[in-house]
């Protein structure tokens, strides 16, 4: 409230760029905020049919285990992804004005391009959140698990199992 204050009575103090800069980093933030409650919400929604198992044909245990280290490979790329875009804006637009500023270029095609990169962090926070179980093919993670699920919600497959055979450890919590 004092900060406000401060701004708002400073006649002497060019209080301009600084409710611009507050203004623009509370709009991009509610923007990562309204992404990831979009896909958390979404995730409660799984409209897809739930399956057994996803093999349609039968597969050697080699096969397998090649099919679920190519897909374990993803989510961990997925999740490298999203945790680059959502701790990557912020350097990134600073590296972006840094330039702009240097070659007295036009700030507001700086913050465009900046806020460009705000739709990236919800598209990889989505592909991460739906990625598809090996087992089951339904989304692996579900509102309950923030960042690192265990197991699969509904076929309880292990994090990181390299087989369809392995199960969940049971937990008492």
């Amino acid at each position: 409230m004092t900060l406000f204050l401060l701004l708002g009575q400073a006649n002497s103090i060019n209080a301009e760029p600084i409710m611009h800069w507050l203004s623009i980093i509370l709009g991009v933030s509610t923007l990562l905020f309204l992404g990831y409650l979009v896909g958390v919400w979404s995730s409660k929604f799984d409209l897809r049919p739930r399956v057994e198992r996803r093999l349609l044909l039968p597969e050697s245990e080699d096969e397998a285990r090649a099919r679920y280290s190519a897909a374990w490979q993803k989510y961990r790329r997925l999740r490298i992804l999203f945790l680059l875009a959502l701790l990557g804006w912020l350097p990134f637009g600073v590296a972006v004005f840094l330039v702009f500023g240097l070659f007295h270029w036009n700030p507001y095609i700086a913050t465009i391009i900046v806020l460009a990169w705000v739709p990236s962090i919800s598209i990889f926070g989505w592909q991460w959140t739906n990625w598809q179980c090996p087992r089951c093919g339904q989304a692996f993670k579900w509102s309950g698990d923030l960042f690192f699920p265990k197991h699969c919600h509904y076929c309880n497959l292990p994090m990181w199992a390299e087989s369809p055979d392995e199960k969940a450890p049971l937990s008492l919590s």
